[in-house]
């Protein structure tokens, strides 16, 4: 079985890379969890591909009581448990990739995924991700937008991230909005979000099994 990719990026080297002034994304998606947490309102959140644990400030432990982290680089993990050695939640940390991981039905209010689609075959992870939300509770999805600025990996000091570029594949959000309503999941919010460096997300919230879909698109000008 081929190595994948993710082991051989340090966890200081994927830190400093998104934070660099040509990439500055760690902010955009600790808000964006953020936004999606305010939406939710999950007691049981999962966060696959959660890598260095960004945004998990942003969890309140009044309305979230476990987390659980998912992420394939152990180094990333171990970050996590640095970072927040007491989070005031219950933090279950889980070294597995994402498309064997054994997942648990019906125990999650909020499935986080940030830029983890463009890595995989999403479709069949998506699957799993409709087993273990709970009737009423969401899935977030943050997607990487194609640029005409800035390539899909920017290139920076740091050298290991540019491994990423054989894996990196950019995602329709009407591919995953169609998946999603396979799995029980509708759309009730769709945003595009631009960043400083020319790049932009989408943003997908969905809501499982719950009302009619509703699709509400906006443009934040600013971050």
């Amino acid at each position: 079985m081929k190595r994948n990719v993710w082991l051989d990026i340090p966890a200081a080297d994927y830190v400093r890379h998104m934070s660099s002034p040509e990439v500055d994304q760690l902010s955009a998606l600790s808000r964006l969890l953020r936004e999606a947490l305010e939406r939710f309102r999950p007691r049981d959140l999962l966060l696959l591909g959660c890598s260095t644990g960004n945004g998990l400030d942003q969890v309140d432990p009044a309305v979230t009581h476990r987390v659980t982290g998912v992420d394939i680089n152990p180094e990333y993990l171990a970050r996590v448990r640095a970072q927040f050695p007491n989070p005031g939640f219950e933090l279950m940390l889980h070294c597995a990739d994402v498309m064997t991981y054994a997942f648990v039905a019906d125990a999650f209010d909020l499935v986080h995924c940030a830029l983890l689609f463009e890595y995989l075959e999403w479709p069949a992870l998506m699957r799993e991700i409709g087993r273990t939300t709970r009737i009423g509770g969401g899935l977030s999805v943050v997607l990487q937008r194609p640029s005409d600025v800035a390539p899909a990996v920017t290139r920076t000091k740091y050298p290991s991230l540019l491994q990423l570029e054989r894996l990196f594949r950019f995602v329709e959000p009407e591919a995953v909005v169609a998946h999603a309503r396979t799995w029980g999941f509708e759309l009730r919010s769709q945003q595009i979000e631009p960043l400083h460096s020319g790049k932009a997300f989408d943003v997908l919230h969905f809501q499982k099994g719950r009302g009619p879909a509703l699709t509400a698109a906006r443009r934040v000008e600013h971050l």
